[in-house]
């Protein structure tokens, strides 16, 4: 506690989380009604709601700015020239390996303990364009809620494939090309 002079009273003075409250001063113009007196008591209270007001909202910007990893993309910078991507799926073992050229697929798995579970799986083997066309980062992928399709994108053409990613082959592969509704 520390303890001020000013004016005619003395000021006590303590700290609560950071910011110090007046209590003396607040005793006084309750007992002594003082104009000068209130309008330092007003003064201090605006300043103290201002304060808490500014670590609120700055307490609460920071938190929104933060992001949640399990709920956002990987970003990165791809080359131009890049043929090949890896996309990560919601699944920790598996990522979709995209040949940025044609969209052939494959899904790819890997194991930190058993070499028998690591490996590729064929999702799309046939070029969706003709080989004149291919162009480097023609294809690209974007994941659904859904943590087993993904809806790839000819960004030259603007054509929308569903893929599904799966341990069985019957439920892997190109499921359907979206159509324009008419």
């Amino acid at each position: 506690m520390k303890e001020y002079k000013g004016c005619q009273n003395s000021w006590l003075y303590t700290p609560f989380g950071g910011i110090w409250f007046i209590y003396k001063e607040l005793a006084v113009s309750i007992q002594r009604p003082s104009t000068k007196i209130k309008n330092i008591t007003t003064d201090n209270m605006k300043t103290v709601f201002l304060t808490l007001a500014f670590i609120l909202f700055t307490s609460v910007s920071i938190g929104q700015n933060q992001t949640n990893p399990n709920n956002t993309v990987q970003k990165k910078k791809v080359s131009d020239n890049s043929i090949y991507q890896l996309f990560p799926t919601k699944n920790f073992w598996t990522f979709i390996k995209l040949d940025t050229r044609n969209g052939k697929m494959w899904q790819v798995h890997f194991s930190v303990e058993d070499d028998k579970n690591t490996g590729e799986l064929i999702l799309n083997s046939r070029s969706l364009v003709d080989k004149e066309e291919e162009i480097y980062g023609r294809f690209t992928l974007y994941p659904t809620e859904n943590m087993y399709n993904y809806l790839l994108l000819d960004q030259i053409s603007g054509i929308v494939v569903q893929v599904q990613w799966s341990l069985e082959a019957k439920k892997r592969g190109i499921v359907s090309v979206i159509k324009p509704i008419e």
